[in-house]
């Protein structure tokens, strides 16, 4: 409960921009949830979003001013994450500005995935690309293998990308297919299967399409 109430907090404060509408929110929330929720009887490990942690930690503080510079923040180095992602996009597809407002990264669904999981992300296209970096910055998770058919493409990528024969020599608890398409999906199950590779450790969320260039 506390990470789906922490992570709703924080993705509904980085909507906001101006420093009155964010006062009146901490204000708001002092008033009528902050006994109700109590984040502060919870340690760090407990939450999985480090951001939306660091955003309900700072509602405890006593001074509604600097709580909200805070969290203003921090919001704006993470909204600066999201604009160099989508600059990315747009180098990469020779994209103008109208284009641009389509531009996306593609969000994992984290809340089917049990504690302390020790995930291979099988593919590093798009989806696998933005699912790795969430993965990475996910304290419920980690992060211990990319594999992918072309893995020699990738020599200058953020993460070290193998192989797919390699996952026959990694410990992991699952294998999180990060493509698209479902039938795309269901050969690289296939694939897998005939690898000797556990059906029960095979797992595809269908990936979830969160627009990051709107006005």
């Amino acid at each position: 409960f506390i990470n789906v109430a922490s992570e709703h907090i924080a993705f509904f404060l980085e909507a906001m921009s101006e420093f009155r509408a964010l006062k009146e929110f901490i204000e708001s929330y002092r008033d009528n949830a902050k006994e109700v929720l109590k984040f502060r009887d919870y340690k760090e490990e407990s939450f999985y979003n480090k951001l939306a942690y660091y955003i309900v930690m700072q509602l405890e503080s006593d001074n509604i001013a600097d709580t909200a510079c805070r969290i203003l923040a921090r919001i704006v180095v993470e909204k600066n994450k999201y604009m160099q992602r989508l600059e990315w996009i747009i180098n990469k597809h020779d994209m103008d500005v109208e284009e641009s407002k389509c531009a996306s990264i593609w969000r994992l669904d984290t809340e089917s995935l049990k504690n302390n999981t020790k995930i291979i992300v099988y593919g590093y296209g798009n989806v696998g690309k933005d699912y790795c970096r969430q993965i990475a910055d996910n304290r419920k998770m980690t992060l211990v293998k990319v594999v992918d058919r072309e893995f020699e493409r990738y020599d200058n990528s953020s993460f070290e990308i193998c192989p797919v024969s390699e996952i026959l020599n990694t410990e992991y608890d699952h294998i999180l297919i990060a493509v698209y398409n479902k039938d795309v999906a269901r050969e690289i199950q296939d694939e897998l299967l005939k690898m000797g590779v556990d059906p029960d450790k095979l797992i595809w969320i269908e990936p979830q399409q969160h627009y990051i260039g709107g006005n």
